[in-house]
């Protein structure tokens, strides 16, 4: 039973020693780079940060230009009929009255307003200057 071990141990000693047949030769060069891969899937987005100390004030800005002037508005009260003065537009007119009501007749000027009811009715009107 020794010769036939001995035979398969020199048969494998011959197969493995045309494995090893010299020293190991230099490294090769570089090869070319390849193709760029297609992107990624987006990744899950982080906890959000602390918020950071407010910073200093900056410098106040120039002073604008003035204004022009607003329209003046005068507000007028009478016993049931108002009339604003040449120059003037009716703004809003209201009737002092739990049942009256603003009219403004065909006879009337466009500056004019007037409530329907009694003579005691207190009529409101607010004029503009234009």
């Amino acid at each position: 039973m020794r010769i036939p071990a001995l035979v398969v141990l020199m048969a494998a000693s011959l197969t493995l020693a045309g494995c090893f047949e010299g020293p190991k030769g230099d490294k090769g060069d570089k090869g070319e780079k390849g193709d760029k891969g297609d992107r990624g899937e987006q990744g899950v987005a982080g906890p959000v940060g602390p918020i950071g100390p407010a910073g200093p004030a900056g410098p106040s800005g120039p002073a604008g230009s003035v204004g022009q002037n607003g329209t003046p508005l005068r507000v007028l009260k009478g016993n049931a009929t108002a009339t604003c003065d040449q120059g003037e537009t009716v703004i809003a007119a209201y009737c002092v009255s739990g049942n009256a009501a603003v009219s403004r007749p065909p006879e009337m000027t466009p500056l004019s307003a007037k409530c329907t009811g009694d003579a005691s009715t207190t009529v409101v009107l607010t004029c503009a200057r234009l």
